[in-house]
C-alpha cells in the first residue's frame, strides 16, 4: 500500500480523507500540524519506510504549510517527495505560481476536495493506492 501522510489541523477532514484513501488502497498516516509533518517524514525515513506522497493544508496555526513545504524541498532525502498542496482559502495566481515553482500540486479544499485528491492521488501513484509488487 502506499503510505500518504495527511498535514490537517482539522479533525473531520482528518477523517473523511482517511476513509476516502483507505477505501482506495492508501495507508493514511495522519499529522495535526507542520511540526508533527516534519517529525513524521523523518522518522518514517529512519525506519525504512519512507511516505509515497504528503497531502499538505497551507493554513495551519504555529507551523503552517509553507514553512513545511520549504523544509521537505531543502531536505536532500526528503526533496522529491510529490507534495499536494491543499487549502480552503482562496489563493492568488502568485501563490499558485510559488506552488508550482516548489514542485506542489494545488488542490482547492472548496471545489470537490476529496474527488480531487484522489484523482491527483490516481495521477501520481497509479489507479489505486496498492504498491507495485517488490
Amino acid at each position: 500500500m502506499r503510505r500518504v501522510l495527511v498535514v490537517d489541523d482539522e479533525a473531520d477532514l482528518q477523517t473523511v480523507l482517511s476513509i476516502a484513501l483507505e477505501m482506495r488502497n492508501y495507508r493514511p498516516v495522519i499529522a495535526g500540524d507542520g511540526e508533527e509533518a516534519v517529525q513524521r517524514l523523518r522518522q518514517a525515513l529512519a525506519e525504512g519506510e519512507p511516505f509515497h506522497v504528503m497531502l499538505l493544508d497551507m493554513a495551519m496555526p504555529k507551523v503552517d504549510g509553507w514553512h513545511v513545504l520549504r523544509q521537505v524541498r531543502r531536505d536532500p532525502q526528503l526533496k522529491h517527495l510529490p507534495i499536494v498542496a491543499v487549502t480552503g482559502k482562496v489563493t492568488s495566481l502568485d501563490e499558485r505560481s510559488r506552488l508550482a515553482a516548489y514542485g506542489a500540486i494545488f488542490v482547492d479544499k472548496r471545489n470537490r476536495y476529496v474527488e480531487r485528491v484522489l484523482e491527483v492521488l490516481a495521477g501520481l501513484c497509479g489507479p489505486d493506492g496498492a504498491a507495485p509488487e517488490e
